[in-house]
Formats: C-alpha cells, sequence, structure tokens
C-alpha cells in the first residue's frame, strides 16, 4: 500500500527541514545583495542567477524568491 504522505522517489519531502547554517544565511544575503544591484543596471540573467544561488542556500528567505520572479 502507498502512503499518501511520502514524497514520491526524486521529489523533495516538504516536512524535512534543511539545516542551514549561519554563514549559509550572510552568504545568501550577500548573493541577495549583489543580486539587487545587477536588478538594478537591468541585468537580469545575472540578478536572476544569484537569486538562485540565494535560495539554494536558504530556502526560507521568501523576498529570494519573489525577487527573483520579478
Amino acid at each position: 500500500m502507498t502512503s499518501f504522505h511520502a514524497a514520491p522517489k526524486g521529489v523533495a519531502d516538504i516536512n524535512e527541514r534543511q539545516v542551514i547554517t549561519p554563514e549559509q544565511v550572510d552568504l545568501a544575503e550577500k548573493l541577495k545583495n549583489e543580486a539587487n544591484v545587477f536588478f538594478k543596471e537591468r541585468k537580469y540573467d545575472d540578478a536572476i542567477r544569484l537569486y538562485t544561488e540565494a535560495i539554494e542556500l536558504n530556502p526560507s528567505v521568501p523576498a529570494y524568491y519573489c525577487n527573483r520572479a520579478l
């Protein structure tokens, strides 16, 4: 019998929490700030790349997703 609460193979389980170090938090913020500069300079590909890196380091910050979506 298949459990409805288990994530399919290859899919992230939203119930698992990623341990984020203070260093990752700091680096993610630095990347976001650099991405903001690129965005203001209309270098959108570079901004998206850095926002994505920030998300990978600290996926718990909604602003990174919002900024990347713009």
